[in-house]
């Protein structure tokens, strides 16, 4: 089933890709999963989360289109494993599976993150550049007088 989202929805999903691109102090990293920072208390969610989420701007792609996006990342993912990405957007991933998921989200990191920055609408661009920064440096300034 293919239900479009409306603009406002679209750029909520966008905002919470983004937040999963912060950077955290000792954001609890695993060797054995890649665990993406999310939200302000350093709660994290797994690579193949992010990737499930990533899969749902599929419905948005009439406000901005990340097909490409989409595809790279599956063909990153499904290289050695055809299946692969099936599994994680099924929810059925295994732990091998979850390890390649993070070596996909290390690779396109910085680019996803540019790409959904340009999604922005204007008004969301200018809270991100100027509050979701703000906040961010009040974190830093914080962690640096403990």
């Amino acid at each position: 089933m293919n239900i479009m989202l409306d603009q406002t929805k679209c750029q909520t999903l966008y905002l919470n890709l983004l937040d999963c691109h912060r950077k955290r102090k000792n954001p609890e990293l695993h060797l054995s999963t890649f665990q993406m920072p999310i939200l302000r208390h350093s709660r994290n969610i797994s690579a193949s989360t992010y990737v499930r989420e990533f899969d749902e701007t599929y419905r948005c792609d009439e406000f901005f289109d990340f097909s490409k996006d989409r595809l790279d990342l599956k063909n990153k993912m499904n290289k050695k494993d055809a299946n692969l990405y099936d599994r994680v957007i099924n929810f059925e991933e295994t732990f091998d599976d979850e390890k390649i998921a993070a070596q996909a989200c290390i690779h396109y990191n910085k680019w996803h993150q540019t790409q959904l920055v340009r999604s922005l609408t204007l008004l969301n661009w200018v809270y991100f550049q100027t509050i979701e920064r703000t906040e961010r440096a009040i974190e830093k300034l914080g962690e640096r007088l403990k």
